[in-house]
């Protein structure tokens, strides 16, 4: 699976979230290149961590300028948000009963980065302009 290029398709326009982002896909890139040097399995725990912790914090602080601004998707942002901590979190139980299979592995890379590109140009970049707007 081919990495994640930053780009300004992927720019929401408010510095702190594409900041974010971009570390988002810098371990996204970081899996993706383990899996295509076949060394994906010893990657997925460090991953699965770092989404545990990260994606919460990231999801917070979106969610607090959302609501600083009363961005009127901000609903429809926790329930991705939601969707996306429990995803992680069902992925990391699986780990830790199963290990790093090949098939969670294989999960875990293309559905990240999958949700991720479609969240962030579909949902974040309508917040990201609504943002920066009100930010003036």
């Amino acid at each position: 699976m081919p990495a994640v290029q930053w780009s300004d398709d992927l720019s929401s326009g408010f510095k702190e979230i594409d900041d974010q982002h971009k570390e988002l896909i810098n371990r996204v890139n970081k899996l993706l290149d383990a899996c295509n040097s076949g060394k994906g399995r010893q990657e997925i725990g460090e991953t699965l961590n770092f989404l545990s912790d990260y994606v919460v914090e990231h999801f917070n602080s979106e969610e607090k300028y959302m609501k600083q601004y009363n961005y009127p998707g901000l609903n429809e942002q926790i329930e991705q948000h939601k969707y996306f901590v429990n995803y992680v979190g069902d992925l990391k139980k699986d780990f830790e009963q199963n290990g790093p299979s090949i098939s969670l592995t294989m999960k875990l890379s293309k559905n990240l980065v999958d949700w991720l590109v479609n969240h962030i140009m579909k949902v974040d970049k309508k917040a990201g302009a609504f943002l920066k707007e009100k930010a003036r």
